[in-house]
């Protein structure tokens, strides 16, 4: 059965819509549907039953294992197949894991990656007293084990075993240590004592400024550390993880103003070169300081244009200052030609647009990556305000 037949988009809007009864008569109705009940036609090439489990659907799982769900059946996903349990254990918080315990007392198999993530160190010893050549071997992600590890027990147990404490997983190229940003502090500092490399987020995670002392030390580039999608700094090694695991936080300095750790960012800011000084004034608001930064004819000038396009999108009063020193409102995030105006508008931050607007930002420029202009982006989230005024500045 093809995934455009009308049977199987059925079956996917169900399973979508987290509508167990449906499911149920879908396949009393339709004897076919058992047969795709496993495909991978849900996000990231996931099969149903991970689609469910993925966003704590007790109901909808059940429903799928009674009509014949595989608990075992994984993705298509390229970087590496994952299945359903496999979903629950990056970045687990209880209520994953409770989930996650739930699949196994349904039929999930616990390899050496669950086992891992669930912290079950007996079925480690048991899997790796029968294959020890198994111990970093990639798996979901094309993570290891010990990215997984779900305390400092079972890092040291791998560690001891002979996994690679700084192997990177496929998808993201990002290490164990990287990995435990998800909530895993403590694995993450029995990781860097262990001897794993550290980078300057994983410093502030710990608020430990001696460790973000050695770094700068030997890596002074590391302040200007940031991570966004697509885009990823020397200092990670390429890495990306964090993009996904710190919500956001894309500076370590951010990282900390978000972490409320006022030492450590306070540490950072006196450290940090303008471009990162400024987004971070943008974000937090701090009109003063940004009037002391930008106070020097030209310093726009000196921002990359990254760096602009972000101070812009940082707040109404950054964007506000930023254009009076001089910045062009217009600015395009470099990586896909998007405006300020077009996050504003996707957003819903009208006070934001309409700082832009004024400013003379241009409401008519198309984005590189969906061909579309901020009242599009508006529009298309839903912003009937944010529409109203980008409207107010289109030409006639």
């Amino acid at each position: 059965m093809d995934s455009n037949d009308a049977r199987a988009r059925a079956f996917k809007d169900a399973v979508t819509a987290g509508d167990a009864a449906r499911l149920r008569t879908l396949f009393a109705e339709h004897p076919d549907l058992p047969g795709v009940i496993d495909a991978p036609w849900f996000s990231f090439g996931k099969p149903a039953l991970a689609e469910a489990a993925g966003r704590l659907d007790r109901d909808m799982v059940d429903a799928l294992l009674e009509v014949g769900a595989d608990p075992d059946a994984r993705s298509d996903w390229e970087a590496g197949p994952y299945s359903a349990l496999h979903t629950l254990l990056d970045g687990a918080t209880p209520q994953r894991i409770a989930f996650a315990e739930y699949l196994v007392s349904r039929g999930a198999t616990v390899d050496l990656h669950s086992a891992a993530g669930l912290g079950r160190l007996d079925r480690i010893e048991e899997i790796l007293d029968a294959a020890p050549e198994r111990v970093s071997a990639p798996g979901p992600d094309g993570a290891t084990p010990l990215h997984l590890a779900r305390s400092p027990e079972v890092a040291a147990l791998l560690l001891d075993r002979g996994a690679e404490i700084d192997k990177r997983c496929v998808d993201h190229s990002s290490t164990p240590a990287m990995w435990a940003a998800g909530g895993r502090e403590d694995v993450m500092r029995f990781l860097l004592e262990r001897g794993a490399t550290p980078d300057l987020f994983q410093a502030v995670l710990l608020d430990d400024q001696g460790l973000a002392d050695t770094i700068l030390a030997r890596d002074p580039a590391a302040i200007s550390v940031r991570v966004r999608f697509g885009r990823s700094h020397p200092h990670l090694g390429g890495g990306d993880k964090y993009v996904w695991a710190l919500d956001g936080a894309d500076t370590p300095l951010e990282l900390a103003r978000r972490r409320e750790a006022r030492a450590m960012e306070a540490y950072l800011w006196e450290r940090a070169p303008l471009g990162i000084k400024v987004v971070h004034a943008s974000r937090g608001e701090d009109e003063a300081a940004l009037a002391e930064l930008l106070a020097e004819k030209g310093a726009v000038d000196t921002l990359s244009t990254d760096e602009v396009f972000l101070g812009l999108c940082g707040s109404a009063s950054g964007a506000g200052a930023l254009t009076r020193a001089g910045a062009d409102p217009s600015t395009p995030d470099p990586g896909n030609g998007s405006t300020p105006l077009h996050h504003a508008g996707w957003n819903g931050d009208l006070q934001l647009a309409r700082t832009l607007l004024e400013a003379g930002a241009d409401p008519t420029v198309h984005d590189g990556n969906h061909d579309s202009t901020p009242l599009g982006w508006a529009d298309f989230a839903g912003h009937e305000e944010v529409v109203r005024l980008i409207e107010g500045y289109l030409p006639d």
